[in-house]
Order: structure tokens, then sequence, then C-alpha cells
């Protein structure tokens, strides 16, 4: 088990959630009920910041042996700015921070675990197989630079293996899913929407469905693989957020 030693008194790895507001957050109840499926007495402090705050806080994790961050998309802009001005690296959005060993004296090292599941949902698939409906901006990793939001053809569909679905600016993107052609489970659905509608519809047809919570529970399951150098189990996570929320 890792150690980390602060002011000559041995304690267990602490992580720190930060958000704004953090009121409500499911995120400090999955991963201490992770951490204990794993088996890891490790500790979990999660923190109110406001976002012109958040560099004061990101500098004093850095000294106190804190050994990872997980980062609420509320802050993820001002710890983005904060590591770019620490590190040089600029345009690179950061919502994890994790230091590879305990007593590294340079600090946190940092990665982006929502993009990084995003992309591991295309992999395997060719740019003319996927497909993206909506307005709003979409992380360039899917490879997918334009988006529509007219119905899609059942032949686009047919041909698909991904279909990315985010928001427009007037509500929901129009997929007539009637016209849809059934799937084998093969074809995977990325609703990044807060929830279209179809989506009974299209896991009735056969498509796998994946949604924002998904997204959630993929980024916390990543972050504790970066903190902890182990697996971490999704249902264990997805039960807790689950039982947060009284679901």
């Amino acid at each position: 088990m890792i150690k980390v030693d602060v002011m000559d008194e041995t304690t267990e790895p602490l992580i720190v959630v930060i958000a704004n507001p953090i009121a409500g957050n499911p995120t400090q109840f999955a991963i201490e009920r992770a951490l204990n499926a794993m088996d890891l007495d490790w500790r979990v402090i999660s923190f109110n910041v406001r976002p012109e705050d958040v560099a004061a806080a990101l500098e004093g994790f850095l000294v106190t042996g804190i050994i990872g961050v997980f980062i609420d998309p509320s802050l993820e802009d001002e710890a983005s700015a904060w590591y770019a001005e620490k590190s040089d690296q600029e345009d690179q959005q950061v919502d994890c921070l994790f230091r590879e060993d305990t007593d590294d004296a340079n600090g946190f090292q940092s990665s982006n675990e929502r993009l990084a599941w995003i992309a591991s949902q295309s992999q395997g698939t060719t740019e003319s197989e996927r497909l993206w409906f909506g307005q709003e901006p979409l992380p360039d990793v899917i490879g997918l630079v334009e988006s529509s939001v007219e119905p899609p053809e059942p032949c686009q569909v047919e041909a698909a293996k991904l279909v990315v679905i985010t928001q427009v600016h007037d509500g929901n993107a129009n997929l007539e899913t009637a016209d849809w052609p059934t799937d084998d489970g093969s074809t995977l659905v990325l609703d990044l929407t807060d929830g279209h509608p179809e989506q009974s519809s299209l896991r009735e047809l056969g498509y796998r469905v994946l949604t924002k919570s998904d997204l959630y529970i993929g980024k916390l399951q990543r972050c504790l693989a970066r903190w902890t150098h182990q697996s971490a189990p999704v249902d264990v996570i997805h039960d807790a957020i689950e039982e947060y929320f009284g679901v």
C-alpha cells in the first residue's frame, strides 16, 4: 500500500474532489465506495472552490502530499489555466491531477480522462463509420469535424458504427428513429445531451446507448486507475451513484 509522509507521521493517501458548487455532487461517495471495493484504506475529501480561488487551492494541494485531484467540469477551465502556467503546456484541458510517485518533488501530472474516455469509444471505427448530430462543440478526439441537425438517412445509420448526439440550440436533434434500421448491438450511440428523448427507442432497436452518466463513470474509473494503478470496479461506481441520488 502506498503511504504518504506528512509532518513525520504516516497517513493514508488522500484524494481531493473540487467543484463549484460541491453540494449534491456524488463524486466523493462514489470514490469511497470504489476504494473500499478495491480494499484500499485511502481518504477522500471534497472542497467547494470558487473559480477565482482554484489556483490558490491547487497550489496548496501541490505541497501537502495529496496524491490526486478530481476536477469537476465546473472548474476545469480554471484548473487548466493553472496547470498551463505551471507546466508551459498550453491548450491542454485538465480534469485529473496525479502523482506517479508520492515522493515526486516536481508536483502533479495532469490528464483529461473525460476526453480519453470519449476517444476510447471511437476506437476500431473509421471516419466513414461515424456520424455526429447536433451543434454543441464535440471534442476533436473522435475525429469528426462536421455535424448535421437534419435527420439521418437510414443508409447512413446502417453504415455507422458510432453515432454521437450533442445538443442543438433549440432543444434536441431530430433523429426520427422510426426510420432507423434495427441493430445487433454492434453500433454505439453516444448521447452527450442532457438525455435525448429517443434513448429508449434506440435501445429497443438494439443499439448500444451510452450517456453523460456513463461518461462521468468512465472518467471517474480512469481517474481512480491513475491514482491507484489498479482497475476500479465500474459496477460499484454505478451503484454508488444510483444510491446517492436514491434511484
